[in-house]
């Protein structure tokens, strides 16, 4: 097999194993998973022969190939850690600050479907998809909706500041 500057899978081997075990090894902190993860690099560069050999830059395919593998252990350990952790040795987080509530900062003229969209998007961070289904409309006009909701309460506070 040719690389895009015609090295084998021998010759990116002999180049590239060294610095592709440092990182790994340097993102797993264990030799053993480093080795081994190295070693699947290596044997996913073999399986995807083809798409490596009109690559530019074999070498950045391995290191960024490395990273996913890498990158994919340390979640499934981090997973397992956290299902078999009893519930004493979890991290605890301290809760946020207290945020006023939405509602109270909102502009008065507001009709009731207005300020729950507002709430369900951004106290309760409810994602574009999640309204659209809630309103029975595309994404495309939940979008629209708020964009223009956003410009109505943006002119009832400049309008509050300007009485004030």
């Amino acid at each position: 097999m040719s690389g895009g500057n015609g090295a084998s899978i021998e010759e990116l081997h002999r180049r590239y194993y060294a610095g592709l075990l440092l990182l790994a090894f340097r993102l797993v902190g264990e030799r053993g998973l480093a080795e081994d993860l190295v070693q699947e690099t290596y044997l996913t560069a073999f399986l995807k022969r083809r798409e490596l050999t009109g690559h530019p830059n074999p070498g950045g395919w391995l290191y960024r190939t490395l990273y996913f593998k890498a990158e994919r252990e340390l979640g499934k350990s981090y997973r397992t850690e956290l299902l078999f952790a009893s519930p004493e040795s979890l991290p605890r987080r301290s809760l946020p600050p207290e945020k006023p509530p939405l509602m109270e900062a909102l502009p008065s003229g507001l009709t009731e479907e207005e300020r729950e969209l507002l709430t369900l998007r951004f106290e309760k961070g409810w994602d574009y998809a999640s309204l659209a289904d809630r309103w029975g409309i595309t994404e495309a006009a939940c979008r629209k909706r708020l964009s223009r909701l956003l410009k109505k309460c943006r002119a009832a506070m400049e309008e509050d500041e300007e009485n004030d």
